[in-house]
């Protein structure tokens, strides 16, 4: 092209629409055109490369996803100080069995533990059981919340809605707790609480706690503050649920040991750590378990506990465990009258014979990764297991207990005890076994033990309906043979002699919770203690020198 012809293309007004004899389009056209698309590409190039790097940078949004998985830490508990947080590989309390997994999945497994540490180390400082003396247990923070309990009234705690929930108030608790009632009558669905609100409401512990109503009771009686008790609590969600339950038992006397499941969110360990701040007696464990279901892990979470409870200032006289979906059906005065009334002696079930369920000690059980759901489980080998140390004969029992001082120094710092624990290691629910074995035994002298036929007494701690009872019928739904509770149900349980029942759902049937609640703030307040004659009967209890 000729520079003449060239030149007009220049000379062309702008927005012409003039071409050329050829048809195409102006060169200062093809130049723009050209030059638009190249920045065009290079902007978005840019733009996706950075908003790439910026997703990956972030941890992720998904609480089902970064619930830290039961195969984070395969099954070990870790402590939440950063100088304890050890590699399995490293740590000597760590399950030998767990060699025996593939090489792959230690590898996915140390991922997601270096995962889990660096979120920890960053997001969540809790108390390592050497710094609770000086840490959880504020002496001038509970004589001031003791003071102001005194002025709380019946009528004040209702009006400030610290009874049972908002939706629910005003429903008619006592008719169906006197008579068998409809859940129909009842509101079916409560507003739930996030973790993420908690956080945001524990940052004023005095707003805290006049929103949340955990100073709720009157003063306490000089019987309750002399005979102090521990409570367990394990969960790893519905935290809603689980302070709607440390609220119905709070005293500023007793104390509190919070042991979360390491399945749980990260989002659920800061608004516990934050929770407890605002409560001098309640303290989240040292070392928190990585549950695996019948493993050895869900009897380390109680041992956890008690350590750190051993070391608590509070002498408590008792320790009771339970999982988070438990609900008292006794006052604390109540309780301690009854604790009383056992003398030392431990609650603690027995079960021989055929409920043995003998194949879980006799054979040695390891741990596996299941390849579907990434998950650890209890395997059997089939490989004989040695017998019990020291010709223990073993009796099963509960998980759960109420178990004296004296049981538990016995049972963390006994030699037997210890050695017994290490056999445990191979058992499949160990914890259901543990307990009962040291607590009935007739070769070793245990604090408060029963060295009578095992199931020849009641077990007082808990009451469950289970799917398999011949002549009682749960009112809704069992849930892996369990009962869930509703008001319809309250005849089954209201009267029993147990302490707790157990299992309610704060999304099933609410309305349970909030009447069993109700009925604990009127009793509390009444001062009424309801006929003891039943626990001075039981075989347990050890029988006061008539003489003393």
């Amino acid at each position: 092209m000729s520079m003449k012809s060239t030149s007009r293309y220049f000379q062309m007004p702008l927005g012409s629409s003039s071409q050329t004899s050829s048809g195409s389009s102006p060169l200062r056209h093809k130049i723009c055109w050209r030059w638009c698309v190249r920045y065009t590409i290079l902007v978005t190039a840019w733009a996706s490369i950075t908003v790439c790097l910026w997703i990956f940078s972030q941890p992720s949004c998904d609480s089902e996803r970064t619930q830290t998985r039961a195969d984070v830490t395969n099954g070990k508990a870790y402590s939440f100080e950063p100088k304890n947080l050890r590699s399995p590989k490293n740590n000597p309390d760590f399950l030998s069995h767990n060699d025996n997994l593939d090489s792959q999945s230690q590898n996915v497994n140390q991922h997601f533990q270096l995962e889990l540490i660096n979120q920890l180390s960053s997001k969540t400082t809790l108390l390592h059981s050497s710094e609770i003396n000086t840490v959880d247990f504020n002496l001038e923070l509970i004589r001031k919340l003791q003071k102001k309990a005194e002025r709380n009234t019946l009528i004040s705690v209702y009006q400030k809605n610290w009874v049972g929930f908002r939706e629910i108030a005003g429903s008619n608790c006592q008719k169906a707790l006197h008579s068998k009632g409809n859940n129909s009558e009842f509101p079916q669905t409560v507003k739930r609480t996030r973790s993420s609100q908690y956080i945001l409401d524990s940052q004023d512990c005095e707003a805290f706690l006049h929103k949340y109503g955990f100073n709720r009771y009157p003063k306490t009686t000089e019987e309750e503050k002399e005979f102090p008790i521990a409570f367990i609590i394990l969960f790893y969600k519905d935290l809603d649920q689980v302070l709607f339950l440390l609220r119905a038992i709070y005293q500023l006397h007793n104390v509190y040991c919070l042991s979360v499941d390491t399945k749980a969110s990260i989002e659920l360990l800061e608004a516990v750590r934050s929770v407890t701040k605002c409560l001098p007696n309640v303290f989240v464990a040292s070392k928190l378990e990585n549950i695996v279901y019948a493993g050895f892990s869900r009897l380390m979470a109680d041992i956890d506990c008690m350590k750190d409870l051993l070391q608590h200032p509070v002498q408590w006289k008792y320790v009771i465990n339970m999982p988070g979906t438990q609900f008292p059906l006794r006052t604390n005065l109540e309780m301690v009258k009854i604790l009383k009334i056992f003398n030392g002696g431990n609650d603690i079930e027995g079960l021989t014979g055929d409920m043995l369920v003998a194949d879980r000690y006799e054979f040695k059980h390891t741990y596996v990764t299941d390849q579907e759901t990434g998950e650890m489980r209890v395997k059997n080998m089939f490989v004989a297991n040695d017998p019990p140390p020291h010709g223990l004969e073993m009796v099963k029992g509960s998980t759960y207990g109420t178990f004296s001082r004296a049981f538990v120094e016995f049972s963390l710092g006994d030699p037997v005890a210890k050695e017994f624990l290490e056999w445990c290691k191979s058992v499949k629910s160990p914890d259901e076994y543990f307990w009962g074995t040291l607590h009935h035994s007739k070769i070793l002298d245990v604090p408060g033990g029963f060295k009578g036929k095992p199931h020849g007494k009641p077990w007082l701690t808990s009451f469950s309906l289970w799917e398999t009872n011949p002549t009682l019928k749960c009112a809704t739904i069992y849930v892996h043979k369990i009962c869930i509770f509703s008001p319809e149900d309250f005849p089954i349980f209201i009267n029993r002699a147990q302490l707790f029942a157990n299992k309610f759902y704060i999304t099933h049937h609410p309305a349970a919770l909030h009447c069993l609640d109700e009925m604990l703030v009127n009793l509390t307040y009444s001062g009424v203690t309801r006929d003891l004659r039943f626990y001075k009967r039981v075989p347990f209890a050890i029988k006061k020198n008539p003489s003393a």
